[in-house]
């Protein structure tokens, strides 16, 4: 007869308890997937790529030129034609815009950054994201500082008039233009404590999923 190997034989008792173990093992990682966000995170993010990368393909938005179907008139005073001042301000790099748009030496370590960050974020948080809604990069927070010291440096020169009687603070639902907003002009909103107003209808055009907003 064959010579059997006694570290291969288990008995009944044994194969119930390692069937039990692994049952209760199950049942953990099974409750634990349930009660934890990773999977929806992930579920999610997914989902937003999938309808970013469908929009990418077959939008037509650009190619067609837009209609102008309405035009805005400043309100008269006193029958008096009104004069706006409207201050456009571009927001600062995003890190769209260094991966994508400016190369060099330091590329390969930016894009490398950039997709461990997106990696985490896909367990992490669904809504958080450096490729979708692209917030600002490092250097375009220093372009946002810099902005701020320009509004501080001239606030007496009637540029940037301080008050929301007067003026207002508008800006895209994008993170990148909200982000210069509240920092490049951080001066006058500390001292009026007003708010952002936050308007989709200046998001810019691209079908290019950084330009995907959030909110």
């Amino acid at each position: 007869p064959t010579p059997t190997n006694p570290l291969l034989q288990i008995s009944p008792l044994t194969a119930i308890v390692n069937m039990f173990i692994w049952m209760v093992l199950a049942v953990i990682i099974i409750a634990s997937a349930l009660v934890s966000p990773v999977p929806s995170n992930f579920y999610k993010k997914v989902c937003w790529y999938v309808w970013g990368g469908k929009y990418m393909v077959t939008s037509k938005d650009l190619k067609t030129p837009k209609e102008v179907t309405e035009v805005f008139a400043a309100p008269k005073a006193g029958g008096k034609k009104r004069k706006l001042r409207v201050v456009f301000v571009r927001h600062g790099q995003s890190v769209w815009n260094s991966l994508f748009n400016k190369f060099g030496v330091m590329w390969p370590v930016r894009i490398v950054t950039a997709f461990v960050k997106e990696g985490i974020c896909f367990f992490t948080d669904a809504h958080d994201s450096v490729i979708i809604d692209s917030p600002l990069s490092a250097v375009g927070k220093k372009e946002a500082e810099g902005l701020a010291k320009f509004v501080r440096d001239n606030k007496n020169s009637g540029l940037f008039p301080i008050g929301p009687s007067k003026s207002a603070v508008v800006a895209s639902n994008l993170r990148r233009a909200l982000e210069t907003a509240s920092k490049g002009l951080a001066p006058r909103i500390s001292t009026t404590r007003e708010k952002i107003v936050m308007d989709s209808a200046l998001q810019e055009g691209s079908r290019n999923i950084d330009a995907h907003s959030f909110s």
